[in-house]
Formats: structure tokens, sequence, C-alpha cells
């Protein structure tokens, strides 16, 4: 019951953010894409006068300057292409991660269908929102819900560090591009700094189902 659900919703989804555009600011993102391309990020002034006179903010210079690249070198039917494979990409790792924590498929396909249907405003339009939607459950992803398996008792210590290092290595790069692609960026800081005093007070509690908490606690804080 709970998958059909979820699947129905998501199809419904799916197929609404591969319909022609909803959102009047994908114009803008493509204008603002050709000026970035000529000008690069730090523009003068803003060739569309959309708040005040003077430079644009470039707070999603390179979500502006990726939305016009595709439309020039692959065609504006890329651009629902683009869309359509963003929201999927949302859905998958929304679903991968409430598996992971939660340990039910069940869970995870309610969750993620209430997910969706919240979300379901913004996955319709084409805007860089739907990056930091993306980055933020990637930075959860990556620095709470991805783990290495335990395969040794006691754990693989060499094993645990490379893996912490790879994810550590991950969420700079992420937060690098999400810095640069929306001004939701903010959001990725605030949920490390969450997750950091949740594996404190876990500590602190003695939490019997937390592994590794200090080395947890080390990739955090990096």
């Amino acid at each position: 019951m709970f998958h059909g659900t979820a699947i129905v919703i998501v199809v419904l989804v799916l197929l609404s953010a591969g319909q022609p555009l909803f959102t009047e600011d994908t114009w803008w993102h493509l204008s603002m894409g050709r000026a970035y391309a000529s000008l690069g990020p730090w523009l003068e002034h803003d060739p569309n006068l959309f708040t005040a006179a003077g430079p644009p903010s470039p707070a999603a210079w390179l979500s502006s300057l990726s939305l016009y690249g595709v439309s020039e070198l692959a065609g504006f039917q890329a651009l629902r292409v683009t869309h359509v494979s963003l929201v999927a990409l949302i859905i998958v790792f929304a679903w991968r991660a409430l598996r992971r924590v939660s340990d039910s498929p069940a869970y995870a396909s309610a969750a993620t269908g209430i997910f969706v249907s919240l979300a379901a405003y913004r996955l319709f339009q084409l805007r860089p929102d739907l990056v930091t939607i993306l980055a933020a459950i990637l930075v959860v992803w990556f620095a709470v819900v991805k783990d290495v398996p335990i395969t040794t008792v006691p754990p693989d210590t060499s094993e645990l560090k490379r893996s912490h290092r790879n994810r550590v290595l991950a969420v700079c790069i992420l937060m690098v591009v999400w810095a640069n692609a929306h001004a939701g960026f903010l959001l990725g800081p605030i949920l490390l700094t969450a997750a950091l005093v949740a594996v404190i007070v876990a500590r602190l509690l003695h939490t019997p189902h937390l592994s590794s908490p200090n080395a947890r606690l080390r990739m955090l804080w990096w």
C-alpha cells in the first residue's frame, strides 16, 4: 500500500515536472546565464533591472549559467530533461536516506510520498531551489546517513578513517558548488551543526545505537 501510493505520487510529480515550464523565473535565469557567460559572475549592472539599479546578486550565478549552457548546447527540450532528472535524483536520494535511517522500506516509501507531496510546488518549477533541495539531502547523506559497513569486530579503524575522509571531501566539494548555485547554501552548515550537536548529545546520553561516536565527531567537526 505504502509503495503503491508513493509510486503514484512520484510518477505524477515527475510528469508535472516534464510539462512545459511552469515558472517565469526560468526565463530570467536563462537571460542572466547569457550575461554571466559573456561577462563573468560579477556584473556591473543588472541587464534585466530585476531588482534595484546596480549590480545583481551573484548568489545563483552557477545555476543560471548552467541552465543557459544546457539550453544553448542541447536545445530547449534538454531543459525539461534536466528538470525531470534533478527531481528524480532528489526523490531517489530522499528514499535511500529514509530507508537507511529507518531500516524499513515501507516507512521510506510513506515518508517519501509525504515529502514529495509537500515539496511538489517547488519540484514543479525549474529554479535553483532544486539545487538547494538536492544538496541538502546529499549533505545529510554523506555526513550522517551513509556509513561504512562494519565487517570486523572490532571495526577496522583504517577503513573507517578512509570512509570519513572521503565523505568530508565530498561535502566540501558539494558546499563549494552549492555556495555558487543558490543562496540557500547556508542550510548546509546548519545541518552539519545540528548533526554535530546530535552526536554530542548521544554521547552524553550513552546511546547504544551510535557506532564509533568519536570518529563521527571528528568527521563532522572537519
